[in-house]
């Protein structure tokens, strides 16, 4: 549009100057034809005229046109030569080569600041001055007379690799090319020079051959097998083949085969299988350029090895390789004793737990999953707060006091919350110790006493209830040691003596109970020493007294029993006794009303009953005498005598002691035998006995009550049997757990069985040929006393025997159990030598893994380039002995630290932070090859020339990075 109404301008221009020129031709032929108007002449009548000024009109239109374009032309070739040549001048001065132009007289007239820099001339005094004098390159002077004749013909020049001495003196590798410059006619006006720096090129290209002979002898010497090879396609270009390029030494002691029988062999053809091995990883290896490394085994060589392969350039890859035999075997048997041991460990009855510092399972036994109520996977690898989220932080505290301490807390009583409601259980906590001596978890051994708590709450109650019970009862108790102290008074014997508890607690019982016979008024014998002297329940004779503490005198009757502990032994004495006055009036009425409270004797589950004296003859028997002896009462009524005759036979002396004692008079208060039922059945009776005497003293009978206690007496048995097995197992699982050193475990294994059940002696005599033997310390009775059974069984584990374990126990204590208890005591001690075996073997493993690691260790230490590798949250895992030597630190400065919160400067630390999270994240391809600048301990900031790769689980999921790097600071300066 613009060109249009440019064109209308100039047409308008033309007409405008056409029709000027009509007027004034007009005019003048009205001045020269003076005898005819100007109207007349302006539209003359001649065609010819008016023809004539039509084309003249149009020339002066057309010629218009023309000069203007011609003036449009011209100056848009100004315009555009003059932007053409500043885009060119701008261009030349923002390339990355330097530039130099010269005149045909080798003149300077153009430099580029990249030219100015290498040269040290600025382009305002080099302008007009010699190239030669500028552009400094001795050695080339001779020959640049060929090359400059070439550029004024027109051709062009490349030069090769050169030296610039700048005007500053140092020279400066360079790569040149020149070219002639020429006008619009095509005829050469001077000479362009392109020229760049390549000191970094050059410096590469040397640190090429140093690196590459440095590997080349890396290559040699490398404990490790290397190969190199090529892939071999078929007409599909499918992989089917690899040749063997190259091999090192130790390529020969790894396989077996000579370098010279592998190198340009084919894999089929030198290891003799089909197709090559491992054919697919290393194609892929070769095509995707991505490494692998794997663990595999090779049959034909019987042998395992450990792989890593990398591509060294397309359709080629190199594989690093080192034999893991014996480590695959140390593996292997490591496990399997592993996987034995947890057999062992799920045999023992005992619940068995390994916790981590993190307060995680790491390992338990079948017992303590079947206490649970869960599976094993359900617990182990979990925390105490997800497996017991109610008792998870007193589990912790006990946990955390052992670690913190070093001690084992031993008898932890604590709750457990099961899938069948709260468990309680007898816990040991020991610290947990690597090779080291670092505590690194916790053991526990765990006993369910949930029944045995259960119990003891039960006695708690029932003494609670005991207690209470004689405070509130009628009769008056008072309770002394075995020195007859005073111990306890119920409310009834202080109102009755005179004494407060207080007051009289700790005093003779003599001066507390006051006694005397009514009759004769001389003292009665304390009833606490015949108590202790006899072990039996007496009672007081008839017509005795109390003279209370203000002189008050009340006839009395009492009985008085020992007070055992569960051992049997006598620790003190109870008094019963009661003011009968009222009941002395009341006599009669009382023998009145026994009709009316014979109901409710009878309804009682204990035999109530009364014999005659001395001929035994039973006036009265309860109801219950059926459900206690197994015998009714009409029985007893009938047959004088009748317990003679159904006693136990172990138990006929005793009995026929205690009815002398009674026709003496000496009534026995309590006592406990065996009698048969008439099914031949055992049963247990306690009876308790009173004495009834006439009014001289004599005894004419007794009174009293019998209790079945069958159910009791084998319930205690069993309880005795089960605390006897739980303490020998619990003695020697503790030191199973506990004791690793031979000697000590032996002796000790000993001691606690000589502890455990009462054994005179113990010894273990292993078959390793050293004929080591252990002895316990003799018990305080003396052997020679009581005939002796000695008992032995062998140590063995898994067909394995290592000794023999014996023991010496009273003929008269033995039972069956007891040789099933001391083989399951031996088969405990034979799993601890086990254990020592295994973990000796355990140890020889981790030994030959740590050699490994430091011959890897030392390989890293020799390399001269920087070896880093960083985890997924940034914190350095691995270093070299050059990467310290770089930052100016100790190994273990660097360790463990965060890699750009330390050694990266603060201003490039956010990019590279995010760069490296999107190199995890797979956003990202890591950088084959860059640079960036680590920061020292010192501060200084040293330029690495880096080689990064990323680090892989088993699943392919980056977890870090390796990166290997060279120093190039000194380029930088």
């Amino acid at each position: 549009m613009k060109i249009k109404i440019s064109y209308m301008k100039l047409i308008l221009v033309g007409a405008s100057l056409g029709i000027l020129y009509w007027i004034i031709q007009s005019a003048l032929d009205a001045f020269v034809f003076y005898e005819t108007g100007f109207f007349s002449h302006l539209i003359p009548s001649d065609p010819y005229q008016v023809w004539m000024r039509l084309i003249i009109i149009g020339f002066i239109i057309g010629f218009s046109v023309y000069a203007q374009v011609l003036i449009y032309r011209w100056r848009h070739a100004e315009e555009t030569r003059r932007k053409s040549e500043e885009w060119l001048y701008t261009m030349l001065q923002s390339m990355g080569e330097a530039v130099i132009a010269t005149d045909t007289k080798d003149k300077i007239t153009f430099m580029n600041p990249v030219a100015e820099d290498l040269t040290g001339w600025k382009e305002k005094e080099a302008a007009g001055k010699s190239l030669d004098e500028v552009f400094n390159v001795p050695a080339e002077k001779d020959a640049w007379g060929p090359a400059r004749k070439a550029l004024r013909k027109g051709l062009s020049a490349a030069e090769g690799q050169k030296i610039l001495i700048s005007k500053d003196g140092p020279g400066r590798p360079i790569e040149e090319a020149r070219a002639p410059i020429r006008d619009d006619a095509g005829s050469v006006i001077g000479t362009v020079i392109i020229f760049r720096d390549i000191s970094y090129r050059v410096q590469a290209e040397e640190k090429l051959r140093t690196s590459e002979e440095k590997y080349r002898l890396l290559f040699a010497n490398m404990n490790e097998g290397v190969a190199l090879h090529e892939i071999l396609y078929d007409a599909d270009r499918v992989p089917v083949d690899y040749i063997i390029t190259d091999v090192n030494p130790a390529f020969e002691k790894i396989v077996g085969i000579a370098p010279s029988d592998a190198v340009g062999k084919k894999a089929t053809e030198l290891y003799g299988v089909e197709p090559a091995p491992h054919i697919d990883i290393y194609s892929k290896v070769a095509e995707t350029g991505k490494p692998a490394a794997f663990e595999t085994y090779f049959p034909p060589m019987d042998k395992h090895f450990s792989i890593s392969a990398f591509s060294t350039a397309a359709g080629r890859f190199a594989t690093v390789f080192f034999d893991i035999t014996a480590r695959k075997k140390a593996e292997e048997n490591l496990k399997r004793k592993q996987e034995e041991l947890q057999i062992i460990l799920d045999s023992v009855p005992a619940m068995i737990f390994y916790k981590n510092r993190m307060n995680r399972f790491i390992l338990i036994n079948n017992a303590l999953a079947e206490a649970t109520g869960l599976p094993r996977e359900e617990i182990e690898n979990k925390t105490a707060f997800e497996v017991y989220p109610r008792q998870a932080v007193d589990y912790l505290k006990d946990d955390n006091e052992v670690m913190d301490s070093g001690t084992p807390k031993r008898g932890i009583i604590e709750p457990m919350e099961t899938t069948t409601g709260i468990k309680w259980l007898r816990t040991d906590k020991i610290p947990y110790r690597d090779e080291k001596g670092n505590i690194i978890g916790i053991l526990g051994f765990a006993l369910d006493i949930t029944k045995q708590r259960q119990a003891e709450e039960s006695m708690r109650e029932s003494w609670e209830w005991l207690s209470t019970t004689l405070r509130s009862i009628g009769d008056a108790v008072i309770a002394t040691d075995t020195d007859a102290k005073v111990t306890f008074m119920n409310p009834v014997a202080e109102s009755l003596t005179g004494w407060k508890q207080r007051d009289a607690a700790g005093k003779p019982l003599e001066k507390v109970f006051n006694i005397i016979n009514e009759k004769t008024g001389k003292p009665v014998e304390s009833p606490v020493d015949t108590v202790i002297r006899e072990g039996v329940i007496i009672g007081l004779a008839n017509h005795t007294v109390l003279i209370s503490k203000d002189g008050t005198r009340y006839p009395i009757d009492d009985s008085g029993a020992p007070i055992r502990d569960d051992k049997g032994k006598i620790t003190g004495v109870v008094m019963v006794f009661r003011d009968i006055t009222e009941r002395r009036k009341s006599l009669e009425t009382l023998r009145e009303s026994e009709v009316k409270y014979r109901s409710l004797v009878e309804g009682l589950s204990d035999a109530i009953y009364r014999m005659s004296l001395p001929d035994g003859k039973y006036e009265y028997m309860g109801p219950a005498a059926n459900s206690v002896f197994g015998y009714n009462s009409e029985k007893f009524l009938d047959n004088p005598l009748l317990i003679k005759k159904i006693i136990h036979p172990d138990y006929a002396r005793y009995f026929e002691d205690r009815w002398e004692d009674l026709i003496e008079g000496r009534v026995p208060p309590t006592y406990e035998y065996k009698v048969i039922d008439p099914e031949g059945k055992e049963r247990w009776i306690i009876q308790s006995n009173r004495g009834i005497y006439d009014d001289a003293g004599k005894i004419i009978g007794i009174e009293g009550v019998c209790r079945n206690i069958t159910g009791r007496k084998h319930a205690e048995e069993r309880i005795l049997h089960l605390n006897t097995a739980i303490r020998a197992i619990r003695n020697i699982n503790q030191l199973i757990i506990r004791e690793k050193d031979l000697d000590q475990l032996l002796q000790k294994s000993c001691e606690a069985l000589v502890e455990s059940k009462g054994y005179y002696d113990a010894s273990i005599n292993l078959q390793d040929g050293e004929g080591k033997f252990f002895s316990a310390s003799q018990p305080e009775q003396d052997k020679k006393d009581r005939p002796m059974l000695e008992m032995m069984v062998h140590l063995a584990h898994e067909d394995k025997v290592y000794g023999t374990l014996s023991a010496s126990i009273p003929s008269d204590l033995v039972d069956a159990e007891d040789q099933t208890l001391l083989v399951e005591v031996g088969n405990d001690i034979a799993f601890a030598l086990y254990g020592i075996e295994v973990e000796n073997s355990r140890r020889r493993a981790e030994e030959a893994l740590l050699d490994e690691k430091n011959r890897v260790r030392e390989y890293l230490d020799i390399a001269g380039v920087i070896i880093v590798a960083i985890d997924a949250s940034g914190v350095v895992s691995l270093i070299n002995k050059k990467g310290c030597e770089v930052l100016g630190a100790a190994e273990a400065e660097v360790l463990g630290k965060n890699w750009f919160d330390n050694f990266i400067p603060e201003r490039l630390r956010g990019d590279v932070k995010e760069t490296f999270h999107k190199l995890l994240t797979g956003k990202i391809e890591p950088a084959e090859y860059f640079e960036n600048p680590v920061l020292a301990k010192s501060g200084e900031e040293k330029v690495i020339f880096w080689h990064n790769a990323v680090l892989k689980d088993d699943e392919g999921n980056i977890t870090g990075t390796l990166s290997s790097g060279e120093d190039v600071t000194w380029r930088k300066k």
